[in-house]
């Protein structure tokens, strides 16, 4: 594909500094923001990240702007956001009033030096995003069922299962979105012009 020999030229004259990764669950079908701060308050999560923080954005109308949850630091090699992307798209589209209709939630991995690299070869080694992904969320995080004293051994969440396997099956291709006229204008003017 395309994408993968664009990689491969870019390696073969150099390295890679940071490489994201992202999963959209468009219909929120596994899990919110919302759920996912419900099991770290619960602390039904297993986490090689040692912190998380939790932003959520409002107007001071009580109007919900935004909600994201990091998992680990930006100084780190990787980090995790989890986000209503929702809420972002539909702050951007306020001007346009193309709102989103759709809950919408990412899953962002964010690698940084050799993490970015090696995600890069695995994609050159035609292992599928679905899996690296998921092998990367897997290794970091894990949503559980308090079933055992040791959280390590604990089960995995059932929803969570099938989240990791739905992910898992995602192929590297990206068809291009089809760009109205009205749609590049709007992109002109809101980033071009000012």
């Amino acid at each position: 594909s395309i994408m993968i020999e664009f990689l491969q030229q870019v390696k073969n004259i150099g390295w890679f500094t940071r490489f994201d990764l992202a999963v959209d669950d468009l219909g929120a079908h596994f899990f919110t923001v919302e759920d996912v701060r419900d099991f770290l308050d619960r602390q039904d999560v297993v986490s090689k990240f040692r912190t998380y923080r939790d932003v959520y954005e409002s107007t001071f109308v009580n109007e919900k702007t935004g909600h994201t949850i990091y998992f680990g630091s930006r100084q780190s090699e990787i980090m995790l956001r989890v986000y209503d992307k929702q809420l972002e798209q539909d702050q951007k589209a306020a001007i346009s009033e193309d709102v989103v209709s759709e809950a919408w939630i990412r899953w962002e991995l964010e690698l940084k030096n050799e993490r970015a690299d090696i995600t890069v070869d695995l994609l050159l080694n035609r292992k599928q995003i679905g899996e690296i992904i998921m092998g990367i969320l897997n290794n970091y995080v894990r949503l559980i069922v308090p079933d055992d004293s040791n959280r390590s051994r604990c089960s995995s969440h059932p929803l969570w299962e099938k989240f990791v396997g739905a992910v898992g099956k995602l192929r590297l291709f990206v068809e291009a979105a089809q760009k109205t006229i009205e749609a590049k204008k709007h992109w002109l003017v809101r980033q071009c012009l000012p």
